[in-house]
Order: structure tokens, then C-alpha cells, then sequence
């Protein structure tokens, strides 16, 4: 019980850095719009799809550094990654309210693949994170 608390506190503590990162980076991209100009609808699609999933891959390393004693499994890996659980939210809600509302009129093909492989982006980028954090502990301890 007590390493499931650590896990969890860790990985915690990872979706915080990751949100940390994500803001600092969405700070920087404000920037480059406010002195190239374009609409905000184009850089919020890109603040969704590449400087989100880089801030998850950055705070998710460490997640990776800081639970790399308590894992022992690749589901292990998988379970204290700190994107998982936004990716699962958003996939869930955009199925099931496919289902539920039906009066809201469903995205065409093309958006929902973009939308469903952002969450994908999501979750790879913090695994990897977190494969990547553990992987630095380990040669650290070497």
C-alpha cells in the first residue's frame, strides 16, 4: 500500500512538472504569435497537438526518474504515466458523447482521427517520458 501512495504521489508530482512545462511553452508560443501575427485558432491546434504532449513528455521524465526503484513491470510504466489519464478522459467523453447527444452532429472522418491521434500523442509522449526518466536513473546508478 505504501508504494502505490509513492507511485501515486510521483505521478502527481509528474502531471504538475508536465502542466508546469505545458504553461511555460504555451507562454513561448503566445510569444512567437504576438510578433508573427495569425489567428489564435491556429496556434491553440498547435498548443493542443505538439506543446502539450511535449510538456507531458518533459514532465513525465520526472515521473520516470523518481518511481524507477518501485517499478517492476511495463504495465507499471504505462500505469504512472501522467498522460494516460487525460488521454482516457477526453477518448471516453468523445465516445460516449457520440452515443449520448444525439443532437450534436459528429465530426467527420478526418477530425476524429486528428482528435483521437492527439490523445494517442498524449500518452506516447508521456510514456516515453517516463521510459526515459527511468532510463536515466538507471545510468546514473551505474
Amino acid at each position: 500500500m505504501k508504494r502505490i501512495l509513492k507511485l501515486a504521489g510521483v505521478t502527481l508530482l509528474g502531471a504538475i512538472a508536465s502542466m508546469v512545462m505545458y504553461g511555460l511553452l504555451l507562454a513561448a508560443l503566445r510569444g512567437i504569435r504576438s510578433q508573427f501575427g495569425g489567428t489564435e485558432d491556429v496556434y491553440m491546434m498547435a498548443s493542443f497537438a505538439v506543446v502539450l504532449p511535449l510538456g507531458f513528455l518533459l514532465g513525465s521524465g520526472l515521473t520516470g526518474y523518481l518511481s524507477s526503484p518501485y517499478l517492476n513491470s511495463r504495465l507499471g510504466f504505462i500505469c504512472v504515466s501522467p498522460g494516460l489519464y487525460p488521454a482516457l478522459f477526453m477518448l471516453i467523453v468523445n465516445v460516449v458523447m457520440g452515443y449520448v447527444d444525439k443532437t450534436a452532429r459528429p465530426l467527420p472522418f478526418p477530425e476524429k482521427v486528428y482528435l483521437y491521434g492527439v490523445f494517442l500523442a498524449w500518452f506516447l509522449s508521456s510514456w516515453t517520458g517516463v521510459r526515459l526518466g527511468s532510463f536515466f536513473r538507471e545510468r546514473k546508478n551505474k
